[in-house]
């Protein structure tokens, strides 16, 4: 027997949710007003586990143009509420990917495009995150953070590189039940400015030169769930 979903049935299914957000927020405003008994306060810890996909990533060299493929990337926060509204969130972002080269003229014997290697870029960052109360069952927020950008090549040839970085997101999300819930977020990620020098080192010397004053910029958005406890 062959399974399909259709289009109808997915917005049935969007229909649904949004029924039910409108009764969770329907129930909190009632019990902020006193007419139901006060339910326990929310929970303290949360867990984000999400997927999407990551895109921008390109660096002017001296020898020509470094680009990270835009592909599919997964992340992972963990927060917590120290005060109202306000999280504390520890952020994890893996993107495999690949690096290629677009050179400006002969690189190593050989013109245009290249790929040097596969890629795995990762993220770790820790910062604040503020959450907006608004009438309606979804609740957007805002924040940013600072932490660790790890360029890690598949290649022996290629060193992998850290560098600081600083993070600013956005997004929205809503709740299923007391304790699970989802979230649509977008994040634009920024390696600090890299420095005049090589990238990617390997043994036999460095063959990229950086120029200074030079950055990275990604994108990354992504939509998961999240679980409270």
């Amino acid at each position: 027997m062959t399974f399909s979903l259709r289009s109808d049935s997915v917005g049935h299914l969007f229909l649904l949710l949004f029924w039910w957000q409108t009764v969770q927020a329907q129930t909190e405003s009632l019990t902020q007003r006193g007419d139901l008994t006060p339910t326990k306060s929310a929970s303290a810890w949360r867990l984000d586990v999400s997927g999407g996909y990551q895109f921008f990533g390109g660096l002017r060299l001296i020898q020509g143009k470094l680009r990270i493929e835009d592909s599919f990337s997964w992340s992972a926060a963990l927060s917590y509420l120290w005060r109202s509204n306000n999280r504390i969130i520890l952020t994890y972002i893996n993107q495999p990917t690949e690096l290629w080269l677009n050179a400006y003229g002969s690189f190593e014997g050989k013109v245009g495009n290249r790929r040097l290697s596969n890629l795995t870029v990762h993220y770790i960052l820790l910062g604040s995150l503020q959450e907006f109360s608004v009438a309606g069952p979804i609740r957007p927020f805002a924040g940013a953070q600072l932490g660790i950008a790890t360029a890690d090549p598949k290649s022996s040839r290629w060193g992998t590189e850290t560098r600081w970085a600083v993070s600013v997101t956005g997004g929205v999300r809503g709740m299923i039940t007391s304790l699970l819930g989802w979230k649509v977020q977008a994040t634009l990620l920024v390696p600090i400015l890299w420095t005049e020098g090589g990238l990617f080192c390997g043994p036999g010397g460095c063959s990229i030169g950086l120029a200074g004053g030079s950055a990275i910029l990604q994108m990354h958005t992504h939509a998961g769930l999240t679980f409270s406890f």
